[in-house]
């Protein structure tokens, strides 16, 4: 300690004589020079006239100095190899699965992968318009067309598969099961490339039956929890109402349609490297029509809100899903939302609604406007 306290008064002593005017003189004069060469151990502890030698934390100093500029340097050029890369990069053009993924990955799965890939192409094929928009055209036509007669002279079967289960969660759990199965196959490797071509919708390379299926097909946990959780409440309500036909047909037409037209809309922009999937744009529609149906109806959410308050009328909430993707369109996650088949979803869901309306002869406590209801009218009708 005494040592300690002694060297650091001699360097105190030698910084005052090398600042002091007397000290820059004897500089000068030449007595400096001395000085200087006493307390040379200061100034370079490495030296061999180091008379105190090298301890360990010396040792332990230039070990973590060298690890330190060692992580500098592997920094420094892991960023430029990250600059280079992406000045090498074209803007625009589609990456391919071995450049999205570049962990390693087993000779097993790599097989799958290269299967799952539907072609070694580096940019979407050339192609005229009509080419990827018609067969789809022809297909949704088709499809809607075929439901949509399928309501008309649909009959309640006198056998059921699961009697002890109302119709309408019969239907509503068969299509979540059938949601949770495109979810569980994407989860397979070897299912990829059936999944890639048939439950996505690929701007680029359109196949026709890919609507279809990339309306039961989720690729997220949480994309399918919260569609199947608001197809299960609203979807079993617009069952109980309008029966198994004319309920599908709104789900298929509402999904479909709202894909065709998110087609429509990527083709059109040029913007062939998306791709979408998933039920929400079926959920909107059977959502729309059933609250047009309920439009001045008040609704509770979990009791709220209180009595005498009869909740918020079904106008509302057709209004809220609106505000909600209108809103989508300017966030910085817009490019993750399909707002386009959501909003053609919507759209599909109104003119369901008016001609179910009329198809089914809804009361006209239904139809009237919330002021001119007695106070019986005014019960809630349908809770969520």
């Amino acid at each position: 300690m005494n040592a300690g306290l002694r060297a650091e008064d001699e360097l105190r002593q030698l910084e005052e004589a090398e600042a002091s005017p007397e000290g820059a003189a004897d500089a000068e004069g030449g007595h400096g020079t001395d000085y200087k060469s006493r307390f040379a151990i200061y100034k370079d502890q490495s030296s061999e006239d180091n008379v105190y030698g090298e301890g360990a934390l010396d040792k332990i100093r230039a070990r973590n100095v060298a690890r330190y500029k060692e992580q500098l340097r592997q920094q420094e050029e892991e960023k430029r190899k990250r600059e280079e890369e992406e000045a090498n990069a074209r803007p625009g053009e589609l990456q391919t699965i071995e450049e999205r993924q570049p962990l390693a990955v087993s000779p097993r799965m790599e097989e799958w992968r290269k299967k799952a890939v539907l072609s070694d192409m580096k940019e979407p094929p050339q192609m005229p318009v009509s080419k990827r928009l018609v067969p789809s055209t022809i297909f949704v036509a088709l499809l809607v067309a075929g439901f949509a007669a399928y309501a008309h002279f649909y009959q309640p079967p006198e056998w059921r598969l699961w009697p002890d289960y109302s119709p309408a969660t019969a239907t509503v759990g068969a299509l979540i099961l059938l949601n949770l199965a495109g979810f569980a196959l994407w989860k397979l490797p070897p299912a990829w490339p059936m999944m890639n071509r048939y439950f996505m919708l690929v701007s680029a390379t359109p196949k026709p039956f890919s609507i279809l299926g990339a309306m039961f097909s989720h690729q997220a946990a949480g994309h399918l929890l919260l569609n199947m959780l608001f197809i299960w409440f609203v979807g079993i309500r617009l069952h109980e109402e309008v029966g198994r036909g004319d309920f599908l047909a709104t789900y298929v037409a509402s999904g479909s349609i709202g894909f065709l037209a998110t087609l429509y809309s990527l083709v059109l922009r040029n913007q062939l490297h998306l791709t979408t999937l998933g039920a929400s744009g079926a959920f909107y529609g059977v959502a729309t029509a059933y609250f047009w149906l309920h439009r001045f109806d008040g609704f509770k959410i979990l009791g709220l809100p209180p009595d005498p308050a009869t909740g918020i009328q079904g106008l509302g909430f057709i209004g809220l899903m609106l505000a909600l993707n209108l809103t989508a369109i300017f966030s910085k996650n817009a490019h993750r939302i399909d707002v386009v088949s959501h909003l053609m979803g919507i759209a599909v869901g109104l003119a369901a609604g008016a001609l179910l309306e009329k198809r089914h002869k809804t009361p006209a406590a239904r139809q009237m406007p919330l002021q001119h209801t007695t106070k019986t009218d005014l019960v809630v009708k349908g809770k969520i």
